[in-house]
């Protein structure tokens, strides 16, 4: 089954969680070791639904993820670094260290829950 032969079908079974029976062999194009520019940023879901078109075609790699029982969604977005403009800040892409990376979503999280025991 490719694209060429099978269009619609093809892309359907990427997804299909079975429904479109066993894939027993797969061949996939690969592409060369890159590196990524990730931003988080914080929106409303009213902000999210807004933007999404305008995210989806602006990035190369977007996520979502809902803070259940908040109007809060954080926004994770992530481009190669060789198109991301030169003015993007860069001192957080080095840090491998996942403590300082996931530093920011940590405290916001601490912050929702102060009042939660």
């Amino acid at each position: 089954m490719t694209e060429q032969t099978h269009g619609e079908l093809f892309h359907l079974a990427k997804v299909g969680v079975g429904c479109l029976g066993i894939v027993a062999d797969v061949t996939m194009k690969i592409i060369p070791a890159h590196r990524l520019v990730e931003h988080t940023f914080v929106f409303t879901r009213q902000q999210a639904k807004d933007q999404l078109d305008t995210l989806l075609k602006k990035h190369k790699h977007m996520r979502y993820m809902w803070i259940p029982y908040t109007d809060t969604v954080v926004v994770v977005t992530n481009d190669p670094e060789d198109t991301t403009p030169s003015t993007v800040p860069r001192d957080q892409m080095m840090v491998d260290d996942e403590d300082t990376r996931y530093a920011p979503l940590r405290e916001f999280l601490i912050e929702l829950t102060k009042d939660h025991p």
